[in-house]
């Protein structure tokens, strides 16, 4: 848990953030991350919902909070989740972007899941009633996250992965 300014500053510099980078991550004023890091030692004042929510953020990149008699902060070794890995994607201004930031923006309003599969993501973006144009970017992100953990998408087919010659073998049979 966030507890104190040391541990956010240190949170910040373990994500390689500054925090003007932060605070618009988490859709907080930069001001607000300077006054908690302020702190110093001391515990962070301010509403707990923006701390949960700055807390959020550290989280999604990978960062995990130490309480164990002393507040600390460490890289976590699992991969991340769809979830983090929105939050650590860059993007541009475009498509696949606009489907980002709206994603993160579910996530920030805690109205976006865990998605664990790309049919998961499907169904929660219909139950929402995005149009049937987000379905291609979504599953290209989704694409692009399972790549990135080391992963390929449950749904490909079962030529995927093959070389040229490894299909045409297989036809020649």
């Amino acid at each position: 848990m966030l507890t104190t300014g040391n541990q956010l500053k240190a949170a910040r510099a373990l994500m390689g953030a500054e925090q003007k980078d932060l605070a618009e991550a988490a859709g907080v004023h930069v001001n607000t991350i300077r006054s908690m890091e302020a702190a110093g030692a001391a515990p962070i004042s301010g509403r707990a919902s923006t701390v949960q929510m700055i807390q959020r953020v550290i989280e999604y990149q990978g960062i995990e909070f130490l309480n164990h008699g002393q507040p600390g902060v460490r890289l976590r070794n699992d991969p991340p989740s769809f979830r983090e890995y929105l939050f650590r994607v860059e993007f541009a201004d475009d498509p696949r972007g606009d489907f980002i930031s709206d994603a993160r923006t579910m996530i920030r309003a805690g109205n976006m899941p865990e998605i664990a599969s790309l049919d998961s993501l499907l169904s929660h973006l219909r139950m929402r009633g995005a149009d049937r144009a987000v379905a291609p970017i979504a599953e290209r992100v989704w694409a692009e996250y399972q790549h990135s953990i080391g992963l390929s998408d449950r749904r490909a087919s079962p030529d995927q992965g093959k070389t040229p010659d490894e299909l045409t073998s297989e036809n020649d049979g």
